[in-house]
């Protein structure tokens, strides 16, 4: 056996070979493709990538368009292909990866289509940002290209706004290059400049046109005012801002769509005014500026014109006053700068001729006085004013004509402190004095004078009454006429409880449930014209005054739910017309007045209410049934 050892793994392999075939590799690879979507449109180089995968392992990949290999393989993964669809003309394709193991087996990709659209490539436009004068030429500036595959700037330049045959002045491939300052320029003709920008596949792209400003025409300026004296009238107009300024032509006219003529020249900027001694301000001046450079060019601004010399501003009589010695004319004084004089003008009627009574050519004198006149005859008055270039206007007329007073309005009276008596002011010229007068008599007979002024602004008089008076105010003027105004009647107040109550409107007073306290004031007797009194449910407390007896007129007098002490006053039958009288709940004491009885009251109604109080008898035999429930522990 030892023997054999050695044996045995020849043995083993012997049997090994012949138990065993070798396989060949037939599974094809798998193969994806990953970027860029089915459907999508690309440009330029566009990269394609996939992933592939193999039970072995792959050996390459290959990029096929329409059918046909690229020859762009890629052995090493990530897989990935540059396709430069520059090469293609724009259109769609057919794109696969075919993909080959170590064993020569292959498999293609499902197929994707991208559509080649290479008017995309071109280079995004940019433009010219600004073209500025200075230096003797325009410095260009445009926007830096954006382009990752940019490679150079072309500057066209025309005198054509379509760019017809540009000259190409500048390029650079220099991406932060994006001025250029032109010299051979014309500051009169238009420079039309325009950008382009260049890729490194030759796609270019073209800017906006734009253009160059030409050297502008002076700005205009305006004439901003002409004023006159009389010596002289000055033009005025805005400085010029032009930096190649060369002289200010003042240009006249003698209305604004006449021919202008020159005035004048200056060639100092600053010099902006121009006074000229011989003028007309009866009629328009019109001026004008023109304004020009030193390359020749020039503007005209705004005109202007004086603001006519018119007639002068009238001047209106403000009064003409007189007393028994003369007659005094006064009117405004004039305002214009050009006066040269009033004249005093009069007629006998407002349509008759004029006369002249006087010239003034003091400006300050504004009044006149006569000594002959009669005020009783009707006289108009006009002032006509002259200027310095013979213009006039006539005033309003003022007519004088002395007649009675324009009757004052005597105000309704009111109370404050004392009765306010006042009118309305009276503004006649000759107005002499107010004088009031006061009667018993609504007709004002029996008057008698109260109160007299001399002042036309005193039109108020405070006066004290005690009776019903009647008033009216009488207005003298200094011709002795006279005039008088309607008539007020003078009433008075009563004062009950903080609050003032009018003797003659007062006919009815309801203060029931007022919480009233205290007693009832005496002042109750002088609202005589009361025909109505309600007291009741108060607190008043004391006797019911005697001076009740004075509301003759009175018809129902309520006091109940009170605490009123004391006797029924005997006055109480003064009240004749009384037809209802309550005094229940309250504290009142005594014996009745036998003038209760004189009442006209209707007992046998209810309508007198006496109970609950504490009346002793004998009562009187007119009211015997009625007293009802009375606390007599008090009586003898």
């Amino acid at each position: 056996m030892k023997k054999l050892y050695p044996l045995l793994p020849v043995l083993f392999l012997i049997y090994w070979g012949c138990e065993e075939e070798v396989v060949e590799d037939a599974t094809p690879p798998k193969v994806t493709i990953t970027s860029p979507q089915n459907g999508s449109t690309v440009n330029e180089i566009v990269t394609i990538t996939c992933i592939s995968s193999d039970n072995e392992d792959v050996a390459k990949v290959e990029l096929w368009v329409n059918g046909v290999t690229t020859d762009l393989p890629d052995n090493t993964e990530p897989y990935s292909f540059d396709w430069n669809t520059n090469t293609f003309e724009d259109g769609n394709y057919t794109i696969i990866i075919r993909s080959y193991d170590t064993n020569e087996n292959t498999t293609d990709s499902e197929p994707i289509v991208l559509t080649v659209d290479n008017l995309q490539s071109n280079p995004q436009p940019i433009n010219i940002t600004s073209v500025v004068f200075d230096n003797g030429g325009f410095t260009i500036t445009w926007n830096q290209s954006i382009d990752g595959d940019f490679s150079s700037y072309e500057l066209e330049k025309s005198t054509d706004s379509t760019m017809n045959s540009p000259s190409v002045v500048f390029t650079t491939d220099s991406l932060e290059q994006i001025t250029y300052f032109d010299t051979d320029v014309d500051r009169l003709i238009y420079q039309y400049y325009r950008i382009t920008v260049i890729d490194t596949f030759d796609y270019e792209t073209k800017g906006q046109i734009v253009s160059s400003s030409l050297d502008p025409v002076p700005i205009s300026v305006n004439v901003e005012s002409v004023e006159y004296t009389l010596e002289e009238m000055t033009i005025s107009w805005s400085e010029s801002s032009d930096g190649d300024f060369k002289h200010y032509n003042l240009l006249y006219s003698e209305s604004e769509s006449g021919d202008k003529t020159s005035v004048t020249f200056i060639t100092n900027k600053s010099t902006i005014s121009h006074s000229i001694p011989e003028f007309n301000p009866n009629n328009e001046n019109w001026f004008w500026v023109e304004v020009s450079d030193t390359l020749g060019q020039t503007s005209i601004g705004t005109g202007m014109t004086n603001s006519l010399n018119n007639q002068p501003t009238p001047v209106n009589v403000t009064s003409v006053t007189y007393d028994l010695e003369s007659m005094t004319i006064t009117w405004v004084q004039s305002s214009d700068n050009d006066f040269v004089s009033y004249e005093l003008l009069q007629s006998d009627s407002e349509d008759g001729t004029y006369t002249s009574v006087t010239v003034i050519t003091d400006q300050s004198t504004t009044s006149h006085s006569l000594t002959e006149y009669d005020p009783s005859q009707e006289r108009w008055y006009w002032i006509r004013v002259t200027d310095y270039w013979s213009l006039t206007t006539i005033s309003n007329g003022y007519m004088v004509l002395d007649s009675s007073p324009i009757p004052s309005v005597l105000y309704p009276i009111v109370y404050s402190d004392g009765f306010q008596i006042s009118w309305s002011l009276n503004n006649d010229d000759d107005f002499v004095s107010y004088k009031l007068f006061e009667s018993l008599s609504e007709d004002m007979s029996n008057q008698t004078l109260v109160y007299e002024t001399d002042s036309r602004t005193d039109t108020t008089y405070l006066i004290t009454i005690e009776v019903l008076k009647y008033y009216q105010i009488r207005i003298e003027d200094y011709w002795g006429l006279q005039s008088i105004s309607n008539i007020e009647v003078g009433d008075y107040e009563a004062e009950l409880w903080g609050e003032d109550y009018s003797v003659l409107n007062t006919t009815v007073l309801n203060l029931g449930g007022n919480q009233l306290t205290g007693s009832i004031p005496p002042e109750i007797g002088n609202l005589t014209n009361l025909t109505k009194l309600y007291l009741f449910n108060n607190d008043l407390t004391g006797s019911i005054p005697s001076e009740i007896g004075n509301l003759t007129n009175l018809t129902v007098m309520s006091f109940y739910n009170n605490e009123f002490s004391g006797s029924i006053p005997s006055e109480i039958g003064n009240l004749t017309n009384l037809t209802k009288l309550y005094l229940f709940n309250n504290q009142l004491t005594g014996e009745i007045p036998v003038s209760i009885c004189d009442l006209d009251i209707n007992f046998s109604l209810g309508w007198l209410g006496i109970s609950n109080n504490q009346l002793c008898p004998p009562y009187p035999p007119c009211i015997e049934d009625y007293v009802e429930e009375q606390d007599t522990s008090n009586c003898d």
